[in-house]
Formats: structure tokens, sequence, C-alpha cells
């Protein structure tokens, strides 16, 4: 957890919005959206527990379901939301404790998500509750509406959730350039300018390790000093294509490979080269690659692993995969089978043994 972040951020806040402790001050408070609406949301859920408590007495000397019963409820719930505010003793430890949810939200978005809405190691919780709880962030979209999602598919489960989050986020930054990764991180800089702390390497580092985006992730830990947005664009840049690998077939190539190949040539071990250029994905999703991609052309499927075998970096290997792959007769670069092989391909450089190896040859 980036503390110096959270501690600078709470001595700002708690000077700037002391008295932001109802709802109204908490809309004119000079604080970041993603903090006050996390306060907003806590406070509510306080509020209607507290208009719970009072309603909770049922006796048999008055009908609970009498019309003027029932709008007598509705106005006190809505006299309590209007008046409730946070307990000046409680107000520096909910300030406390919603900075650092939001910040290690956006820092590492599911793991932090999953803690949240599963508390205290729960297995599942009730939809109700887990959609109260996930209303207390509002940032990451893709990842909120998954969450909607599996409750509308009533799979609450810890362990679905997790997964479904996971594929989600691992999704989502396939599909992201440099432009989208700094737009993504338009809160954390938000909530760094507002500490006047920076944001640490250390943050972003865990920010794209656990987006599966190991190579970055470790540059950045080189780093001593906070990254400001034009030193992050400098980083992610030589990585990641200014245009995702989905859209550049769009651009310009030579002719491709299923135009190109006139040679009969086979490969000793298909299984070891498919293992090496795709990994995991190899056994998982082989035969479906060849299949959705390469129109069960066996020589083209190993031709182009081949190609990306030899390349010595991901940058090379996207222009292989651009020119081989995303301008094959009726494939479709926004399928799934494409961004799972595209992404089983930049994993290769994210392994120990790949990246050892391109230093031998390089010695």
């Amino acid at each position: 957890m980036p503390t110096s972040i959270v501690d600078a951020l709470i001595v700002q806040l708690a000077a700037s919005c002391g008295e932001a402790r109802d709802l109204a001050g908490l809309q004119r408070a000079p604080m970041p959206r993603s903090i006050g609406h996390f306060l907003a949301a806590h406070l509510q859920g306080r509020l209607l527990e507290e208009w719970s408590l009072c309603c909770a007495p049922r006796s048999g000397w008055f009908d609970a379901e009498d019309p003027r019963v029932v709008e007598a409820r509705r106005e006190l719930q809505e006299a309590i939301i209007n008046s409730g505010r946070f307990p000046e003793t409680v107000w520096p430890t909910a300030l406390r404790d919603a900075t650092t949810h939001v910040i290690s939200y956006l820092a590492r978005p599911v793991k932090s998500l999953c803690g949240f809405l599963f508390a205290e190691d729960a297995d599942t919780v009730d939809a109700d509750t887990m959609l109260f709880r996930l209303d207390h962030f509002c940032d990451y979209l893709y990842l909120l509406d998954t969450v909607r999602t599996c409750v509308k598919e009533n799979s609450v489960h810890r362990t679905d959730v997790a997964a479904a989050l996971t594929q989600a986020d691992r999704k989502f930054a396939v599909r992201c350039d440099t432009d989208d990764w700094i737009s993504l991180l338009k809160p954390v800089y938000t909530l760094a300018d507002q500490a006047g702390a920076g944001v640490s390497p250390s943050l972003l580092s865990t920010f794209f390790a656990d987006k599966g985006i190991v190579s970055v992730a470790d540059r950045l830990k080189r780093y001593m000093e906070p990254l400001d947005e034009n030193s992050l664009r400098r980083e992610l840049t030589p990585e990641i294509p200014s245009v995702p690998l989905w859209q550049q077939f769009h651009q310009h190539t030579p002719a491709p490979l299923w135009q190109q190949f006139h040679t009969g040539k086979s490969t000793e071990d298909v299984m070891e080269l498919e293992q090496e250029v795709l990994g995991e994905a190899a056994a998982l999703h082989g035969k479906t690659f060849m299949r959705t991609i390469f129109g069960e052309d066996r020589k083209i499927y190993i031709e182009v692993l081949k190609r990306l075998q030899a390349a010595p970096t991901w940058i090379e290997a996207a222009v292989i995969i651009t020119r081989d792959v995303f301008h094959t007769v009726d494939v479709n670069v926004y399928g799934g089978e494409v961004q799972l092989f595209t992404e089983a391909v930049r994993q290769r450089y994210d392994r120990p043994l790949h990246a050892n190896s391109m230093k031998d040859d390089a010695a």
C-alpha cells in the first residue's frame, strides 16, 4: 500500500474538508471525486441502518402496515438521510478508510475489490450486500459492470467473481494503447496531485504487474522518484504500440503470410514450438487457434509460430502478428481467440526463461 499518498492526502483532506461530514458537504468539499463518492456511499448505508433500527420495533398495539404508519416511516427515512452526518469522533477514521480503500482499488483493482466485496474472507454474500458495497467505487467501470453481471447471473461466490474480474481486467489490458493507460491512471494522478506526493514507482509497478504486463512493471521498479505522466508515457511507448494491435490491421503492410507461403517446410516438434511461443495457452487453446485463426492450415500456423519464436522483442512479435495474423483472410481481429493469441505471445516476453535467453543471445 503506497502509504505516502494515503498519509499526505489525509492530511490535506482533513485540513480542507474538515466540516464536510454530511452528504451536502461531501458534494461541496474540494475532495477527489473517488473519495467523496466512497464516503457518500458509506454514510448513506449507515444512515439506512440507523433508520432500520428506529423502525425495527413491531407491536400489537398498532398496524405497522397502515398507510399512515408507512408514510411516517418514509418521512423518517428521508429526514434521517437529509440530516445525517459522520459523527465528529468517527470522521478521521472514515476519511482514512475511504482514502485507503480508494487508492488500494486504483492500484490493485481486482484484489482490492474482491477483498472489499467479500469482507472478512467470506466465500459468498447476498446480492443486495454485494451491490451496496460495489457502489462505494466509481472508477474502472468495466470492472464494476463485471460484478453487476455476476450478480445478475446469480454468480456471487468469491471464486467466481474473482475469476470474472481477472478475465475482464486482462481482456481490457490487451486492448489498451499508451493513451488508454494514461487515461485509465488519471484518477491516480488526480489523487497524487491533490496530495502533493506524486505517484510512486511501486504503485505503478503493482498496477501493471496485476494486469500481466510484467516487463513494464519491472522497468518501473528501477525508478527511485515519483513518475509524472510524461515519464510514464516514455516507459510505456517502447513496450505498448501507440495503436492497439487489432486496430493496426488497417495500416498498410506487406502481403499476408497466406499469400507468401509456398514451402512445405515442417517442424520436428510442434508441441514444443507451441509451448515456447504460447506458453500455457498452447495446451488450452492451440487447436482452437489453428482452427479459428489459421483456418486449419497447419503449415501457416507452424510458420507463424517459427517467426514469432525468432522475434527477440515484443515489438517485433507485434509486427509479425499484425502482418501475418490480422491480415489473414476472414479473421475477426476483434474476436476472443485473436486477443487470446496476442496476449499469449506477449506474455512470452515476461517469462524469466525467455528474458534470460535474450540476454544470452545479446552476449
